[in-house]
């Protein structure tokens, strides 16, 4: 479900549990899938949350370059941020304006 920010935003938030790096091909069909609903030719501002409690470091690549090569394939005009944090799960957050 979509939530209205105070801005005018319209922002989906999920969060994955699945095991690295298998947890990256759910997370970009989620954002395939919610970028479909809302239309293609709407510009998503994507944030990527990667968990470091479920991934280390030196495990990050080539799969995260791997999933942005994908990623930017099926939605070429998006805006994609990927940080790693102390968090329980991997999240993304998917921001469109107006």
């Amino acid at each position: 479900m979509p939530t209205e920010t105070g801005s005018g935003r319209r922002l989906r938030v999920q969060e994955f549990a699945s095991s690295w790096p298998g947890v990256l091909a759910e997370i970009l069909e989620f954002i395939i899938l919610t970028q479909l609903s809302v239309g293609r030719d709407r510009a998503a501002a994507i944030t990527l949350t990667l968990s470091r409690e479920r991934v280390a470091p030196e495990q990050l690549q080539p799969h995260v370059e791997g999933f942005r090569a994908r990623l930017a394939q099926q939605l070429p005009t998006a805006l994609v941020d990927v940080v790693a944090e102390h968090c329980a799960l991997h999240r993304v957050q998917i921001a469109y304006g107006n």
